[in-house]
């Protein structure tokens, strides 16, 4: 993969899609985005304690198969 096309996908667009909420609540861009741009928070939390979940059932039950 390009390195440009890595960058773009690792940084840029989570970025983006992190951001939006928060940002069109602050612009007010749409008449609900105020309490999704506040759910934003709490939402990247839970995600991240699932995904935390996640990588350590993964490691606990890992079985090499090298040597």
């Amino acid at each position: 993969m390009p390195a440009a096309l890595k960058y773009l996908f690792t940084f840029f667009m989570p970025m983006l899609v992190i951001s939006y909420y928060p940002a069109a609540a602050i612009c007010g861009w749409t008449e609900n985005s105020y309490f999704k741009g506040f759910l934003a928070l709490p939402g990247g939390i839970a995600f991240f304690l699932m995904a935390s979940f996640v990588w350590r059932f993964g490691v606990r039950h890992y079985k090499s198969t090298g040597s």
